[in-house]
């Protein structure tokens, strides 16, 4: 976990560091990479939105055979 979450993200520098200053810009890069694409993902199965969700699965490489 350390690993997936002591990496953080500068939206305004769109620069990487370790450390996290409290800036607003700075995101947690575990959240960034995973988190928000999962939820999306789950957000998409849970309403029945299949038109948004295959874009995203094609996106990510994903094949689901029936």
């Amino acid at each position: 976990m350390e690993r997936l979450g002591g990496n953080f993200f500068d939206t305004d520098t769109k620069k990487w560091t370790k450390k996290n200053t409290g800036h607003p810009t700075y995101k947690n890069g575990f959240i960034r990479l995973y988190y928000r694409l999962i939820k999306q993902i789950t957000n998409t199965c849970m309403n029945d939105q299949k038109d948004k969700l295959w874009p995203i699965l094609q996106k990510l490489g994903v094949t689901i055979r029936a």
